[in-house]
């Protein structure tokens, strides 16, 4: 057997990054720099002419067709195929683009190919996964590969490149708090290495939620909406460019933190710089921090040993420099984490030092409840309720309560259900494209904390305490939904099959429908143009005996489909090239009726534009105008015919908001209510719902949420303090309640008769960090069922409540 010294390359293939660490043949040992940086962006971008490029090559292409980028092909891995513009590229393709960039720069140093090449990969992946990992290192003209799991290679880092005496037998905990995701795993040391004994981690946890809630604190001490609406959703190429030098600004500014007390950071369109402290943004992630915390104590004791057996905390991923994930964890375990300096690259480093790295079986550890995320029950894209949810991304397969490896695998996986991802998958590729590879992903692709320092020393872990783990408040939700990629603009619920379900549509994301206490997938709807539209609005209707949904994005189409296995049942045609923004479902002449409406003009020449249409056969039955520059429309079936009530800015007194009720089919004024508050630069700030006896909810900056009866004010609602942000009606328990969430994350359920607050939500400690969008109810089974979006977070959380 030949032992000469050979050339290793080894290959961390991570989600949004790829760091590449070569030994040459003397030993010397060095890291891999694509375009001056040691991060290579994981993305891949398919050009008309076929060619694949990656890297800031295909972040910087994707500003021109957005729908061409795949940023996170590792996302991608069960997909088969994913769609990039008009070409379907296999998976092991785009993985194999990413290897290819990696060989070609290690060509460049070494002279040649490398002789060994060792790729890490999650620890959960099984057989099949880790087979489009090895078939595509040797498409991408690399040697037979060896293949070794995350946590092994940092443990193995830590103890031989830092020489942390471990003993055989011993634990140790790896985690891994990286861009977009938390992972925690456990691993024991054998005589030869290390094996994993279980692992876990939080989907919607990581720096892009630490950027957030950032970003969330500043539009609080900056209360613009109109500002931070052009900032949070540009739509022009020069709003592009200012949301990401924007973000980047946020993330360098967390960074300096993780180094400094204090820092200070530029607000866009505000014109003003905004001074940030270590404390403050120590008491934003404190929260996030603690689920964390909380998943790694109920791992390390799922095999029934205390925390304090633990041997070692090692610390990867770049959200780890945060000097409160040390001081946490060293207070729950006992244990001081070990950090280094380039903490982003230990994995890398550490495939070199794995010998052997035969493929890896983990062992399971009995489930353990985690007590630190106060909610029920987690549904992520790898959680075992998804396990049969066609087309849903998987990292690793773990979910919030700790994973063991006994949940079902891509193995076990039919052909056609995987055939059934990759159709899938060419429509779910558009959901980050348009704004969130653009605008957002750049953010997480191009520098993100990417490090500063060089060297291997040890840091020490601060000093310093953290709080006790908070317990979960009463009326913890029962589900909290983070299966949508995107800001979420639209909610309905309704009862299929005896069960409430929520269906939800977010910015350029297919509609998901899902059981409302369970969190498990039921269908997902694809028929909208997910490269441009934003799902604007979904709603329900009852045809035939069956319900149906509609649903509108920013187009010309209205599609009606079956929310049970989400197949397309007619598409409403808008006509004269018009658009349609908002729409709501009723009755009218007996016949369900679908109303949509626009808003034009500028100044003192606002109006709307209002159609109607027979859900059952798509015929448009009416068309009219309003003076009425609408935020949202509510159709009401109550008293003698079907009426809308178009809320907004009064048309003739742009001065004024206003809301009209018109008959549907006529147009024909039927009364007028005058909302106190604040005239808002934009329609959309004005919130209305209308309740099924016809009564109109109102809410307006600057005001009180009022409850009118025709044009006469008869309640007005105090509960909240800052401005509404989404309203909804039900009937419920012989009364009619509103579900109301406002801008501070606090969501209110309460009887418009009487204003008696029946239940309270503060969702901002629920790891909420954003605006509510959307908000929807209704009564399933006796139960008040209502569920609550994010902008920012990209969650849904739902509760339910029998009557009182």
């Amino acid at each position: 057997m030949d032992s000469a010294p050979r050339s290793h390359l080894g290959v961390d293939f991570g989600t949004s990054h790829t760091v590449a660490v070569l030994r040459r043949v003397d030993g010397r040992v060095e890291t891999l720099l694509f375009d001056s940086s040691p991060l290579l962006p994981s993305a891949v971008y398919a050009g008309d002419d076929g060619t694949l490029s990656t890297g800031r090559d295909a972040v910087d292409a994707a500003r021109r067709n957005p729908a061409a980028l795949e940023p996170h092909p590792k996302r991608r891995v069960d997909d088969g195929s994913v769609l990039l513009g008009e070409r379907d590229v296999p998976v092991v393709e785009l993985f194999a683009a990413v290897l290819d960039r990696v060989r070609l720069e290690c060509v460049q140093v070494l002279g040649g190919p490398p002789a060994a090449v060792t790729l890490s990969h999650p620890a959960a992946w099984g057989p099949a996964r880790r087979d489009v990992l090895r078939e595509a290192t040797l498409a991408a003209g690399l040697p037979e590969p060896s293949l070794v799991p995350e946590p092994v290679a940092a443990a193995t880092y830590f103890t031989r490149h830092l020489e942390r005496d471990v003993p055989a037998g011993a634990r140790v905990v790896v985690y891994d708090f990286g861009g977009g995701t938390f992972d925690a795993s456990v691993v024991r040391r054998t005589d030869d290495g290390f094996e994993v004994l279980a692992v876990d981690g939080l989907d919607d946890l990581g720096g892009v939620d630490v950027d957030a809630a950032v970003v969330d604190m500043l539009r609080r001490r900056h209360d613009r909406p109109e500002l931070w609406r052009r900032l949070l959703r540009p739509e022009t190429p020069g709003e592009r460019r200012m949301w990401h030098t924007f973000m980047a600004d946020v993330r360098a500014a967390k960074e300096r933190l993780s180094r400094q007390t204090t820092t200070d950071l530029h607000l866009p369109l505000f014109e003003v710089d905004v001074h940030l402290t270590r404390d403050e943004l120590e008491d934003l992630t404190r929260p996030m921090l603690a689920r964390a915390v909380e998943v790694v104590r109920a791992l390390v004791e799922g095999g029934g040993q205390p925390s304090e057996t633990v041997a070692g905390v090692f610390l990867v991923g770049g959200s780890s420099r945060m000097p409160l994930v040390a001081t946490m964890l060293h207070r729950a375990l006992g244990s001081a984490p070990v950090v280094v300096d380039q903490i982003d690259q230990v994995v890398a480093y550490g495939t070199l030092e794995v010998t052997g790295a035969p493929p890896v079986e983990t062992t399971s550890v009995p489930p353990t409840p985690v007590s630190g995320p106060p909610v029920s029950s987690v549904v992520t894209d790898r959680s075992a309720a998804s396990a049969t949810y066609d087309g849903a991304p998987a990292d690793e397969e773990a979910a919030t309560t700790s994973v063991t490896h006994d949940a079902p695998s891509p193995d076990d996986e039919s052909t056609a259900d995987r055939a059934g991802h990759a159709r899938l998958a060419a429509v779910v590729v558009a959901v980050v494209v348009l704004t969130v590879l653009v605008v957002f992903a750049p953010g997480w692709f191009v520098g993100e904390d990417e490090p500063e320092a060089s060297g291997d020393s040890v840091t020490t872990p601060p000093g310093g305490t953290a709080s006790e783990s908070p317990e979960p408040p009463p009326g913890s939700p029962d589900t909290t939904y983070v299966r949508h990629d995107w800001s979420i603009e639209a909610l309905e619920i309704i009862e299929l099959e005896g069960r409430p379900v929520v269906a939800s549509g977010a910015h350029t994301d297919p509609i998901r429908v899902w059981d409302a206490a369970t969190g498990n997938p039921v269908s997902d709807f694809d028929g909208h143009d997910q490269t441009h539209d934003s799902i604007t609005d979904i709603e329900s209707a009852v045809i035939d005996g069956a319900p149906v949904m509609v649903s509108i994005g920013w187009g010309t189409e209205i599609l009606v489909w079956d929310p049970l296995d989400g197949t397309e049942i007619r598409d409403i045609q808008v006509p004269d090239m018009g658009t349609v923004s908002m729409i709501d479902t009723g009755e009218a002449d007996g016949e369900p009726v679908v109303v949509g409406a626009s808003s034009y003009g500028f100044d003192d020449e606002r109006y709307t534009e209002v159609l109607v249409w027979r859900i059952s056969d798509g015929e448009l039955v009416a068309r009219w105008t309003a003076p009425v520059d609408t935020g949202s429309l509510h159709v009401s079936t109550a008293g003698d015919g079907a009426t809308v009530a178009l809320a907004g800015i009064d048309g003739d007194e742009p001065d004024r908001t206003v809301v009209e009720v018109r008959d549907v089919a006529t147009g024909d004024l039927i009364e007028t209510a005058r909302p106190a508050g604040d005239v808002p630069e934009a329609a959309w700030e004005v919130s209305a719902a209308a309740t099924p006896e016809g009564r109109i909810v109102t809410a307006v900056p600057g005001a009180p949420v009022q409850v009118w009866d025709g044009p006469d004010t008869v309640l007005e609602f105090t509960a909240h303090s800052t401005f509404l942000t989404a309203l909804d009606a039900a009937t419920w328990d012989d009364r009619t309640v509103a579900v109301s969430a406002d801008d501070g994350e606090l969501v209110y359920v309460w009887d418009t008769e009487t204003g008696d607050v029946l239940a309270s939500h503060p969702i901002g400690e629920l790891g909420f960090y954003s605006t509510p969008t959307a908000v929807a109810a209704e009564t399933v089974g006796g139960r008040l069922v209502f569920a609550v979006a994010s902008f920012i977070g990209f969650t849904v959380f739902t509760w339910s409540m029998d009557p009182v």
